[in-house]
């Protein structure tokens, strides 16, 4: 027995060599046969090579390289950077696996590994041109622009066939900033530059759909609504025009219409600016209210910039209400405005408004109405997550702050404040559309209130919306309409709490 298995080891030792020469012709003969078929873009029959190639050699540094080239023309990310770092783990001076790994980070953005990958590849060979080209593309994505600027620079003096694939990014920036004129002019001169290369023909294709799109992109939105609405418990407030002890603790049925108009003034580059006009109107049907119809009036003058994927804008409006066909309030809002976009589907709001109200004395029923002249303060922000269909979630806060004048009646408009929002529009099911909306506010007033002996009025008001839709043209939407408000204050006279029910038929143009 003893004799058997030493003289199986002996043709071990002298038939492995010959085996392993073998293997490794095979490992030859098979990568080379899958890089056959990469170039022909057969993925399948490439992978299947690569893979028996590493079973011929399972430390074949080659083998998984372009195994990790497979997978990530196959778009499996994960599966590619798998190997890639198992082939620099073999060899980390192997620097196709390491400049590939840091062309997947930059197309998945991890940019700062991708910057590494490519740090570590311009050390082994700094005369890599397309090194200095992602390096700099990367930085400039990311707000460096002078840093980007001279890496890609130094890259068109290495190799000038990058100077086509240069333009084609700069184009690409453009475009995916918004700012369709100048890359339509970056787009031609990448055509210009190379007429029958590959990038010209994604940029003619780009360019078409750009004229597709501002052919077809209508610079005015006008639409009206006429509804009806049931209110338990009139409170003399249409939300933006509040009335002071406007709770009449009556219900009636109301007319309503709603008008809006709004038109693009600017569209160049990364610049729009937008004109905007709302107008609303309710009529009470009981004689005894007539006299507290509300008539509301907002005209909006706005302009915004395109910063990377983000958005800086300015935006002004102006507010005139009446009431009973009297003058009743003017109003002046500006602030700033900005849209910063996290990802696709997910972006913040962040907002500042100055604004300042000036109120009319209307007799006999307001007659001392000018003291709630107010300066007002608001800042806050407001996260959006979209999800499905076109339904969408959010969430806010914004404090606010109003200021009136010194006189003792004065005294009882001045508060700090605090507003939570939360909100979710569902997707279309059977093309209804379901939004909901919850509105928290707190008010502290400053003051000791005129209707208190000694108390400064403190407010909870608690607002839920609902609406559903359905179409029922292709210009018209039939809404039903639910809120309910409740105002909880330390001091009864403020107390009250309401539900109104509407239907409303929206015309769109």
């Amino acid at each position: 027995m003893m004799k058997y298995m030493w003289f199986v080891v002996l043709l071990t030792l002298v038939f492995s060599p010959f085996v392993y020469a073998q293997n490794k012709g095979d490992y030859g003969v098979l990568l080379a046969e899958g890089i056959t078929h990469l170039e022909k873009k057969d993925l399948a029959a490439a992978l299947q090579r690569f893979e028996a190639a590493l079973k011929a050699d399972p430390k074949g540094v080659e083998a998984h390289y372009y195994l990790g080239v497979s997978h990530a023309r196959a778009n499996r990310d994960d599966v590619a950077e798998g190997h890639f770092e198992e082939a620099l783990s073999l060899d980390r001076t192997f620097v196709p696996a390491r400049f590939d790994l840091g062309v997947l980070y930059y197309q998945t953005r991890k940019d700062d590994k991708a910057i590494a990958a490519f740090n570590a590849v311009e050390q082994i060979d700094p005369q890599r041109a397309k090194v200095h080209y992602y390096q700099g593309v990367i930085r400039r994505r990311n707000g460096k622009k002078t840093e980007g600027g001279a890496k890609l620079k130094r890259a068109v003096e290495i190799d000038p066939g990058l100077e086509v694939a240069l333009q084609f990014q700069t184009a690409a920036a453009h475009y995916e900033a918004g700012a369709l004129d100048s890359a339509r002019a970056a787009f031609q001169k990448v055509v210009n530059l190379s007429p029958d290369g590959e990038l010209s023909e994604s940029a003619r294709a780009l360019m078409n759909k750009i004229d597709t799109l501002s052919k077809d992109e209508k610079r005015w939105a006008f639409s009206a609504s006429l509804g009806f609405q049931y209110d338990d418990n009139v409170v003399l407030d249409s939300g933006n025009v509040p009335l002071p002890s406007g709770i009449t603790e009556k219900d009636d049925l109301l007319g309503v219409v709603y008008l809006t108009g709004k038109y693009r003034w600017l569209k160049k580059d990364l610049w729009n600016g937008d004109l905007e006009y709302r107008f609303y109107q309710n009529m009470h049907l009981e004689s005894s209210l007539e006299d507290f119809n509300i008539q509301d009036h907002h005209l909006k003058f706005s302009v915004q910039r395109q910063i990377a994927e983000h958005e800086l804008g300015l935006a002004y409006e102006f507010q005139y209400a009446s009431l009973g066909g009297e003058s009743y309030l003017s109003a002046h809002r500006i602030g700033p405005v900005f849209h910063y976009r996290h990802s696709v589907g997910h972006f913040t709001i962040f907002d500042y408004v100055y604004g300042m109200k000036d109120f009319k004395n209307i007799t006999p029923f307001f007659s001392s109405n000018t003291v709630r002249d107010v300066d007002a303060h608001q800042l806050g922000f407001t996260h959006y997550t979209a999800f499905g269909d076109q339904g969408n979630v959010y969430a806010g806060y914004h404090y606010e702050m109003e200021e009136a004048g010194d006189s003792q009646d004065e005294d009882d408009w001045s508060y700090d404040g605090h507003r939570l929002k939360l909100g979710a529009v569902l997707p279309p099911w059977a093309k209804w559309v379901l939004s909901l909306e919850g509105v928290f506010q707190r008010r502290d007033y400053d003051h000791v209130n005129s209707q208190s002996l000694n108390a400064a009025r403190s407010d909870d008001d608690l607002l839920f919306i609902a609406v559903l839709s359905h179409p029922v043209t292709e210009h018209t939407t039939l809404s039903v309409q639910y809120l309910y408000e409740q105002n909880d204050s330390n001091i009864p006279v403020f107390d009250y709490a309401r539900n109104i029910a509407g239907l409303v038929l929206t015309a769109e143009f």
